[in-house]
Formats: C-alpha cells, sequence, structure tokens
C-alpha cells in the first residue's frame, strides 16, 4: 500500500429492518465523509458481496482521481515552494542548526510521500509518513518531525494554503525519558589525559565546567571572556539557540587553562576564536574527534554528556532550577527539570534541608520600626537577644559544627592540567 493511500471503510447498518451498507473516508482536511449505497435487499445472500467490489472500486477511484465532490483550488500551492517559503519567513526566528533541520525534515517528507501540492496532504499521509520513518529511527526523533511538521502546516493555515492542519490529532509516540549519564571524576581526569593538546583540553574542560553547549564553544572569541580584577570570570555567550544572550561563570581552574592557552598563542585580536583548531572545521567533525578521544580513553561519553554532567552536578548541590535553566539557556523550565530526575535521595535532603547548625542561628525576626513596637514584642526581642549573648558566652552548649558535612563541588579547585 503506497504512503497516503486513502483507505475506505464498509459499515453496515440496519435501516427499517434491512441492512444498508455506507462507505465512509477520510477527507483531505481529516473529516470524515460517508456515501450510503442503493438498497442491495434484493441482492439476498450476495448483499455483503456486492457491497465489497463497490467499496474496492470506489477507493481505486478515490486514490486515481480524487474526492470528486471536493473543490480543486486553481491556486494550489507546489510544496517544494511552500518548503522554501516557509524557511525563508523563519530565517530571522531560529538558529541555522534549527533551520536545516526543519528543511531536512519537510524536504523528507515531501520526498517520501510524494505529494505535488500542500492541499493534498491530509492526515493518513501525516500517519503514514511517521509509521514510514519509526522503520528506520527512534521514536524520539520522529516526535520531533511531528512537532516540525505540525510548526510547517500551521505556517501554512495562516497563509490560507489548507483549512485545516493535517498533522493535527495525531498523538506523539510514548517515549521513556533517559536518566542523564553523568561522568565522575575519574572519567573527567580520563579525558583531560587523553586529550592531545592543551587546546582540547581546554575545550573539554569548558563543556563539563560551563555547560555551555558544542556549538556555544566552538563560537566563543576571546573578546566574550568577561574579566573581573584582571582574571576571566565568565563568558558572554551570545549567538545561542534561543537568540538571547546569557553569561557563564567561569571557575578558577578553567581560567588558568584560557591564560596557559593565550600565552602559548599570544593573541591580541579579541574577534580571534578561543579554540581556533577546533572552529576552523566543521562541528560534525570534533564531534567524531571527540568519539574518537573517548574511545582511545575507554570513557563512554559525548560532548553533551558533558552539558549533562554540569547541569547534573548543579541539580545534585542545591541550585535552583529556574538559575539553572538561565545558564544552559533553555527556553523552558520543563527541559531543565529533567535534569533533577538522577539525584540521589541523600543529594537532596543534604541540599534542600538545613542542618543544626543553620537552624539555630537562623534570624527569622521579621524586621520592624522601633518607633511602632509594641512593649511586649520589644521585651520578646530583648529576651531573644539575651538567650543569643548566653549562647555566646557558653552559657548553653556550642552548636555542632556540621557545615563541613555539606556536599562540596564536584571537582577540586586546583589545576586540571598540574596532575597531567
Amino acid at each position: 500500500m503506497a504512503l497516503g493511500y486513502r483507505r475506505v471503510w464498509l459499515v453496515r447498518r440496519r435501516l427499517h429492518g434491512r441492512p444498508r451498507y455506507v462507505l465512509r473516508w477520510l477527507r483531505t482536511d481529516g473529516r470524515m465523509k460517508q456515501r450510503s449505497l442503493l438498497d442491495l435487499s434484493a441482492q439476498g445472500r450476495n448483499a455483503r458481496v456486492v457491497a465489497q467490489r463497490l467499496r474496492a472500486e470506489f477507493e481505486v477511484e478515490l486514490n486515481a482521481h480524487g474526492d470528486p465532490d471536493e473543490v480543486v483550488r486553481k491556486d494550489a500551492k507546489p510544496f517544494g515552494e511552500f518548503v522554501e517559503q516557509y524557511i525563508k519567513a523563519r530565517r530571522n526566528e531560529i538558529s541555522a542548526s534549527h533551520l536545516a533541520d526543519m528543511k531536512h525534515a519537510l524536504t523528507l517528507f515531501g520526498e517520501t510521500t510524494q505529494v505535488k501540492t500542500v492541499q493534498r496532504i491530509h492526515r493518513a499521509i501525516v500517519r503514514g509518513y511517521i509509521r514510514k520513518r519509526l522503520e528506520t529511527i527512534s521514536r524520539r526523533t520522529a516526535n520531533r518531525d511531528l512537532r516540525l511538521l505540525h510548526r510547517a502546516f500551521r505556517y501554512a493555515i495562516e497563509q490560507g494554503h489548507i483549512p485545516a492542519n493535517p498533522a493535527a490529532g495525531i498523538r506523539a509516540i510514548k517515549v521513556e525519558d533517559p536518566q542523564p549519564h553523568v561522568l565522575d571524576d575519574d572519567d573527567m581526569a580520563t579525558l583531560l589525559k587523553a586529550g592531545p593538546s592543551i587546546e582540547w583540553k581546554a575545550y573539554i574542560w569548558t563543556l563539563a565546567t560551563t555547560g555551555i553547549r558544542r556549538s556555544e564553544g566552538l563560537r566563543l572569541s576571546w573578546g566574550d571572556v568577561v574579566l573581573g580584577e584582571g582574571q576571566p570570570v565568565a563568558f558572554r555567550i551570545y549567538k545561542t539557540k534561543s537568540k538571547k544572550s546569557r553569561l557563564v561563570p567561569i571557575c578558577p581552574q578553567l581560567a588558568i587553562m584560557l591564560d596557559e592557552l593565550n600565552i602559548e598563542r599570544d593573541v591580541a585580536d579579541p574577534n580571534a576564536p578561543i579554540f581556533h583548531e577546533l572552529a576552523s572545521g566543521r562541528h560534525e567533525t570534533v564531534t567524531r574527534r571527540f568519539a574518537a578521544i573517548a574511545e582511545k580513553a575507554g570513557v563512554n561519553a559525548t560532548l553533551q554528556d558533558l552539558r549533562r554532567t554540569y547541569a547534573t552536578n548543579c541539580a545534585r548541590h542545591g541550585m535552583s532550577p529556574y538559575r539553572l535553566q538561565k545558564l544552559l539557556g533553555h527556553s523552558t523550565i520543563s527541559v531543565t527539570e529533567k535534569y533533577y530526575l538522577n539525584i540521589p535521595d541523600a543529594d537532596i535532603l543534604s541540599a534542600a534541608v538545613p542542618t543544626y547548625a543553620e537552624i539555630v542561628t537562623l534570624d527569622v525576626t521579621p524586621q520592624e520600626n522601633p518607633a511602632s513596637a509594641s512593649p511586649a514584642r520589644s521585651r520578646k526581642r530583648k529576651s531573644e537577644k539575651g538567650l543569643q549573648r548566653a549562647r555566646a558566652s557558653g552559657g548553653t552548649a556550642d552548636a555542632p559544627d556540621l557545615k563541613s558535612d555539606l556536599p562540596k563541588g564536584r571537582w577540586g579547585f586546583e589545576s586540571p592540567l598540574a596532575h597531567h
């Protein structure tokens, strides 16, 4: 059966005690249409056989010449021209990589379904295309293609090409969210040691300690480094996926590596890329080279795993999801929340619940105007101050110092190159 083949169903009913047969099929706008056959009661036992033959003949006619009751528009839009129009309209709204994925998905849809015009697309074609794609791709990728098609057809509605969205009503395929792959200290040390150059080591450590994307790291220039008291303290990320710039802090060991890289190259141009050797090639080439480095080091890791490791470690140590969303550059908080799924209960309790030492020294007294304070509240504050002075003078047992038990950073603050 060809992709987008319009099926015709035969429905048997009883009217006034006699069997009646009805043909049903989907219109191009996704609505159900039906047509009653003539009274076949005279055929006797052969009525159903005759109805099946009429159904098959009408199905062939429907797929060969279309529905005779549907009006054929003279201003039908060729699908190839629609794709070019849609890509041109979205060029200034989304990133170049997302635009390339969208163009690839629409072009593949046109080549697979062989549709000539936008008006000939209906829900059965879209559903058949998704089923065909599931033979070679994952469910997550199929859902992404479905979302891209839904947005493209929504634009077609705005332009007046089609009356309804043919992708509407098609449910996304259920996909279980995998746990983020987090690298431990030994894996990070092994990857840094396997780096073939100081530039590769700095690039790996940049992604692991800032959480920026692969492409954002390759686009970094020396002018994007924000200095504080003469030392690098943050990156200013301009070319982001969401078209919004953001600040990403730099840890001390990364500042040391950037300083060593700058001294080695003696770069004075602020527009020069930080990772000149890596940025000169294609991004896919960098991914393959990192895969070779990880395989040689015996570590199961990708460049995206470095970003996931940073996000998961921040979540484990109590960072607010809204702050983490800003650091990662996510458009919605739901994307960020998946990094909180891989947090052990011990880390959740240590990050969310204050220790005893913090509770007993917590100042919860509301700030009031002394002139408007009542005498009873003044006496209460005096008694509280007296209790605090008694504790400070040793009148009561000192609270145990449990702050040392709080989780520390994932990695130390010494230079990661010191061990290699």
